[in-house]
């Protein structure tokens, strides 16, 4: 597993977001052979607000690249969704939790995950609690 994200808008636009924001330079994109097989060989380190003026002209130069590239590793993606039904803020403290086991993992899975995404994990004023996720689709990473 390579990315823990949650949306309260609609999967659809969601969707259509991450595909604006990889095909406009912001995202990191990996090499699409290397990345399917759980390796990471950055081939654009994404357009961030202090290097955006900076790299703004490298990205355009590589566009027609890199637009290859990010269609390719968006076809090596495999999304797993599950319904949540409850407050917006315990959406984020679940997907924190996900994220923040699978970075604590060790070897490819831990590995894997980016460690610089800002998550909204469970603050000291607020009750643990117990999620579980039943699924058929077997995942690599979660408990």
């Amino acid at each position: 597993m390579y990315y823990v994200g949650e949306t309260g808008r609609s999967f659809e636009r969601r969707l259509s977001e991450h595909a604006r924001d990889y095909l406009g330079g912001f995202y990191r994109v990996y090499d699409p052979e290397q990345f399917a097989t759980g390796r990471k060989a950055l081939v654009w380190g994404g357009l961030t607000a202090k290097s955006r003026t900076n790299l703004m002209e490298e990205f355009l130069s590589r566009q027609e690249e890199l637009t290859q590239t990010i269609r390719q590793l968006l076809s090596k993606m495999t999304l797993h969704c599950f319904v949540f039904e409850g407050s917006d803020r315990m959406r984020h403290r679940i997907e924190a939790s996900i994220a923040k086991h699978l970075l604590a993992q060790g070897g490819v899975i831990g590995q894997f995950q980016e460690d610089d995404v800002r998550y909204q994990p469970r603050r000291k004023d607020e009750e643990p609690v117990i999620v579980n996720i039943d699924g058929e689709s077997p995942i690599a990473g979660p408990p």
